[in-house]
């Protein structure tokens, strides 16, 4: 896919970095339009600092490893952009999707934690006994950028419906025209709020 660019400064391609990102919406508990959840960046960060965005992330090696175990039907690339898309936002919100059983809020914060131990994210589904059920996520998108750049993401959107809306996170109003939750650089300590800016519901079903 590197003959869509043109030569960055070194004249050479981008690197190609596959990455993956989930919009979580639910139906408003108040009645009115459905909710989007958004994190906001933190401002120090390399890409897209202090920018409102969708959870997600790259996809790491791990998320890959773990895709090839579980299967689902998915080819590995499919299957390990949807773990990346539910650990990113685990890591980012609290908020684990996509799990065979619903989780509880105890299980959520201890899969939480231990996604930086060395067990990872695998681990973590291992130690509580859960199981992912990848066809949750419904493919919505996919975006590949094209400009000049060292690296670009290739990136796989996915739609997550949460039903009624009863999530155990803490709902902070938005501020206009952007949102209330902060993510921190990875290294730092993980936020506690995130916020449900209110939109139109997105279809969650394609054509073809």
């Amino acid at each position: 896919m590197t003959d869509l660019y043109s030569p960055n400064r070194s004249g050479k391609p981008p690197q190609i970095i596959p990455a993956a990102t989930v919009i979580i919406f639910r139906r408003n508990p108040a009645g009115g339009p459905d909710q989007i959840l958004m994190v906001e960046r933190s401002a120090a960060m390399r890409f897209a600092g202090g920018a409102a965005v969708f959870p997600g992330g790259r996809v790491d090696q791990a998320d890959l490893a773990l895709a090839r175990g579980i299967g689902n039907g998915l080819d590995v690339a499919e299957a390990g952009a949807r773990i990346a898309a539910i650990r990113e936002t685990l890591e980012e919100t609290g908020l684990l999707l996509a799990t065979s059983e619903p989780p509880s809020l105890r299980q959520a914060q201890a899969a939480r934690a231990a996604c930086a131990g060395p067990g990872g994210f695998s681990g973590a589904l291992d130690d509580l006994g859960l199981s992912l059920a990848l066809d949750r996520l419904i493919p919505f998108a996919r975006w590949l950028p094209m400009h000049h750049a060292d690296r670009a993401f290739d990136t796989r959107f996915f739609l997550a419906d949460l039903g009624t809306g009863m999530v155990d996170l803490e709902i902070v109003p938005p501020r206009t025209g952007t949102c209330s939750g902060r993510v921190p650089p990875k290294s730092s300590s993980l936020p506690t709020k995130a916020s449900f800016p209110s939109s139109s519901r997105p279809a969650a079903t394609s054509s073809g």
